[in-house]
């Protein structure tokens, strides 16, 4: 998977607007947050979230979801559209932070100000997720912060979550005080947290793909250094560094092979119509393993997935 190196662009975006003039001092502390906290999460190159994890029940396996890292950076890349205006914002960020990450003090005083404050600190049970996409050159933050659970939430307020109940109780928005972003919004109330809802909804969703995904049994982490010949060069030129981040491995080795493959094989009958079968979580026993996307049916099985131990990336 090639190096996105979205990070250190939306870290020199962030600097730039904190330090732009006649910036409140509510944002000048929320850009630079954003910025310092950027820079020190572990990151992780994924592919579209939506094209890797099955559809269907998203409250599935939400005892998965749990970070690997206190703060943890999610860079990846759609091809698609955003928004009723239909604009195009490939390049995207899913900002992960644990409820107990100690880099939540340094904005948890604006929440009070604002009349609101963070609802859980103290427990490990949820995320924090702040979702990020570059617009016409600039780094775009909507202004909630997005927490999702893996326990209903009885205090989940309707007005601010998905229309699915059971994820409803899940997934809470918060006002994460930014003006300078919150002034795109407009219209009614509904409108505004529609919008929102849709701005979000790709960066959450992949934060609950990527950790039901690492915390399964047949995968882990790879490490790819940050270049360090690059990073000199680019230190000379003033620029900031290009990042280590890491990339997850399935072992399929470890996942005991499918019976509803094995009997269309081995049927007389006509086999069922090829199709695309999502990558899913599949519980055996004592333990829950990953299984990749596949195209199945007729003619067999062609693995898709991230990389392949013991092999290459197989598109």
């Amino acid at each position: 998977m090639r190096r996105i190196n979205h990070s250190s662009q939306a870290i020199k975006s962030f600097q730039t607007e904190a330090a732009r003039a006649g910036l409140q001092q509510s944002d000048k502390l929320m850009f630079t947050w954003l910025a310092n906290t950027l820079q020190g999460g572990v990151k992780f190159v994924i592919p579209d979230a939506n094209m890797i994890f099955d559809g269907g029940d998203t409250t599935r396996g939400m005892e998965l979801v749990r970070l690997p890292y206190p703060v943890t950076v999610l860079e990846y890349e759609v091809e698609g559209l955003i928004g009723d205006e239909q604009v195009c914002a490939p390049k995207r960020i899913a900002l992960c932070i644990s409820p107990s990450s100690p880099s939540l003090d340094a904005i948890e005083g604006l929440f009070c100000d604002h009349q609101s404050e963070l609802p859980t600190r103290d427990d490990e049970d949820g995320i924090y997720i702040v979702a990020m996409f570059e617009l016409a050159g600039a780094w775009f933050v909507p202004p909630v912060l997005s927490l999702v659970r893996s326990e209903p939430d009885p205090i989940s307020n309707p007005r601010r979550t998905a229309s699915n109940s059971r994820w409803a109780q899940r997934f809470r928005m918060l006002p994460l005080p930014i003006e300078a972003s919150l002034q795109s919004y407009s219209g009614t109330d509904k409108q505004i947290t529609d919008e929102l809802l849709q701005d979000v909804h790709d960066e959450v969703n992949a934060a609950v793909a990527f950790c039901k995904l690492m915390n399964c049994s047949n995968v882990h982490e790879q490490v790819i250094p940050a270049p360090r010949a690059i990073n000199a060069a680019r230190a000379r030129k003033g620029k900031l560094p290009l990042f280590e981040y890491r990339t997850l491995v399935v072992d399929v080795t470890a996942i005991p092979r499918d019976r509803s493959d094995s009997h269309a094989e081995s049927s007389e009958r006509a086999s069922p119509r090829q199709h695309l079968r999502r990558g899913h979580i599949r519980r055996i026993a004592d333990r829950v393993v990953w299984v990749n996307a596949a195209v199945v049916g007729a003619h067999g099985r062609i693995e898709k997935t991230y990389r392949i131990k013991g092999g290459r990336n197989v598109a």
